[in-house]
């Protein structure tokens, strides 16, 4: 499931729901995962730009981990040629110089050909152009590179494109200088993109697991793979709710279903989604996992529907908990929750379709109940 929250500080939690009993993930699981997604090919145009090694490796993560689901431009940015020489094998590159800045050519490569509402509108008003992703860690913040960043998320939006751009924050043992210029990057970019989600990775670092003599916390390699797949995660959850054929919408307890098909959207980002994630604000990804044995789940009454409805409900609160999102949904402005739930049946059999519905309806109901009167702007997807 993924949630993504604006305001304050919007949220993005990501959760897959198995039919298994309940199981929260832990950080050291939520790691790169090879399994194919049942999810269908992006149907828009999607450009990623990777800066840096983290930057890098992201884009390495959408583009091999499931094929299906690749970007439809993929470009890895850095000065250092063996790290641009790796990424030849899957992505398009840039070599930065030592002045580390992207040339007027570099831009027009990677960001293509404009939008026709080309001038800052990100496609609000039209269905032909593309989404545009912006990755880069911490390091970037500073004399290293920053211009360049700023510069590619500016072009862009320039050129009419949706634009989010995700960083991961640094560690506190990093020094005070380097958050500062952390934060500073992040209030920049605010003013540029149309979304920033950032990756507070030093909260990953204050988790301890067990109890007792057995507690453990995260190492610095582990949390910065978890930061890692997190940046990965960011952009499949906004893709797959821009694709989405249908999304449920939850304000103060009323639901409404919304669709391509069912209100006839010829706009790139329909109004719900581009009303949440444009909110002000920065978001934050959380993951998570439910799982209930197969046969416990055929056992319930109401069958895989009630199956369903328990797992999203338990997914929910055990992404709620999950380390970069514990503590904020109570200040979040709203909520993108996506739901991965396993084929109970073929597609477009009623029953299968109203299960699926009914799971979306259940962890809009899990959110509310958890976040209170404070958060009141829910959307749900089912991939």
């Amino acid at each position: 499931m993924n949630l993504l929250t604006p305001a304050g500080r919007p949220v993005a939690a990501s959760r897959r729901l198995r039919p298994q009993s309940r199981h929260y993930a832990q950080p050291q699981q939520q790691k790169e995962s090879s399994e194919a997604s049942a999810s269908q090919a992006p149907k828009i145009p999607v450009t990623v730009a990777g800066f840096s090694g983290r930057g890098i490796d992201a884009v390495r993560r959408l583009v091999l981990n499931d094929p299906a689901l690749a970007p439809t431009s993929a470009w890895c940015i850095d000065s250092d040629v063996n790290l641009i020489d790796a990424a030849k094998d899957y992505a398009q590159t840039v070599h930065l110089d030592s002045t580390k800045n992207l040339t007027p050519a570099d831009v027009r490569l990677i960001i293509g050909t404009a939008a026709s509402d080309a001038g800052g509108k990100g496609n609000i008003g039209s269905g032909d152009g593309s989404l545009a992703f912006v990755l880069a860690p911490s390091s970037m913040a500073g004399a290293n590179g920053t211009e360049s960043l700023l510069q590619l998320t500016h072009s862009f939006r320039a050129n009419g494109h949706f634009t989010v751009a995700a960083i991961v924050s640094p560690f506190a043992f990093e020094g005070a200088q380097k958050k500062a210029e952390s934060k500073q990057l992040v209030a920049d970019l605010a003013s540029l993109a149309h979304v920033v989600v950032v990756l507070d990775q030093d909260v990953l670092l204050q988790q301890e697991y067990g109890s007792g003599d057995s507690a453990e916390t995260l190492t610095v390699a582990e949390s910065t793979e978890i930061a890692n797949a997190a940046l990965e995660h960011t952009v499949r959850c906004i893709v797959q709710a821009v694709n989405a054929p249908e999304m449920l919408k939850s304000t103060q307890g009323g639901l409404m279903w919304h669709g391509k098909e069912l209100r006839h959207f010829k706009r790139l980002i329909s109004p719900p989604l581009q009303q949440l994630l444009t909110q002000k604000g920065v978001g934050v990804l959380g993951r998570g996992l439910a799982m209930l044995p197969a046969s416990a789940a055929q056992s319930m009454d109401g069958g895989y529907a009630a199956a369903m409805m328990h797992l999203a409900s338990e997914a929910v609160a055990g992404a709620a908990e999950s380390p970069f999102v514990e503590g904020v949904l109570g200040k979040a402005g709203g909520v993108l929750c996506s739901l991965r739930v396993p084929a109970v049946g073929p597609a477009g059999d009623p029953d299968v379709e109203k299960a699926y519905r009914m799971a979306a309806q259940a962890a809009a109901g899990a959110l509310r109940t958890i976040t209170g009167r404070s958060c009141d702007d829910f959307l749900v997807y089912v991939e």
